[in-house]
């Protein structure tokens, strides 16, 4: 039986949305917009 959980758990490629990945995928995004920030605020 298919589950949410295992369902979202397997698509553990690179863009995919396991847990682990959207983790990484959220720190990515916040260390580019931190840079970008930098760079828009001089």
């Amino acid at each position: 039986m298919l589950s949410v959980e295992g369902s979202l758990a397997s698509r553990d490629g690179v863009g995919g949305t396991a847990p682990v990945r959207v983790a990484e995928q959220l720190g990515e995004a916040k260390v580019r917009s931190a840079e970008f920030r930098f760079w828009v605020q001089g």
